[in-house]
C-alpha cells in the first residue's frame, strides 16, 4: 500500500502550477516514523545527517472523517508546515544524499525487521530516486512562495 505526495499551500488559493508528481517511494520513506518512530529509515537517515526529518512524516490525508469544525481544523493546523522552517532541511538533506548516495550502508539497524527496512529503501536512497523527489519538493515549495504561501501540506493521496 501507498500514497503518492503532492506540496500543497495551506490557504484555499488553488496553485496547480506548482504541483510536481513525488513518486510513492518518497511517501513509503517518509511513513516509516509512522511505523517504527525512532528505528524508521526516516529518523535513521535524519540521525545520519544531523537533521531532524520528523516533519516530513507529517501528511494530510483528505479522507479523514471529523466529527466538528473544530475537530477538522486542529488536524489542519497539526499537518501545516511552515516553508521557512523545513525548506533548508530538505535541501541540506538533498545535499548530504548527493554527495554520499550509499549513505544507508552505513546506517546501523539493529533489529531484523529494520534491516529488511534499510533493505528496502537502499536502491531508492542510492538511485537519484530520492534526489529527483526532493528537488521537486523544493521547486513546489519555492513556487508556493513565490505566489505568496507560507505554509505547505504535505498532502497525501
Amino acid at each position: 500500500m501507498g500514497f503518492n505526495i503532492s506540496v500543497v499551500g495551506a490557504t484555499d488559493s488553488v496553485n496547480f502550477d506548482c504541483s510536481k508528481f513525488i513518486d510513492r517511494n518518497y511517501y513509503n520513506f517518509t511513513t516509516s516514523y509512522d511505523m517504527y518512530g525512532a528505528d524508521s529509515v526516516l529518523i535513521k537517515s535524519g540521525d545520519f545527517f544531523n537533521l531532524d526529518l520528523t516533519k516530513l512524516g507529517v501528511h494530510l490525508y483528505m479522507e479523514n472523517e471529523f466529527e466538528n469544525d473544530q475537530q477538522k481544523k486542529d488536524y489542519f493546523d497539526e499537518c501545516k508546515i511552515e516553508i521557512d522552517a523545513i525548506l533548508p532541511t530538505i535541501k541540506r538533506l538533498r545535499e548530504s544524499i548527493e554527495n554520499e548516495p550509499g549513505f544507508l550502508k552505513k546506517v546501523i539497524f539493529s533489529s531484523k525487521e529494520d534491516i529488511n527496512q534499510k533493505e528496502y529503501f537502499e536502491g531508492y536512497t542510492s538511485s537519484k530516486g530520492i534526489i529527483e523527489d526532493l528537488s521537486k519538493i523544493i521547486e513546489s515549495m519555492l513556487c508556493l512562495k513565490e505566489k505568496g504561501e507560507r505554509s505547505i501540506y504535505f498532502l497525501a493521496g
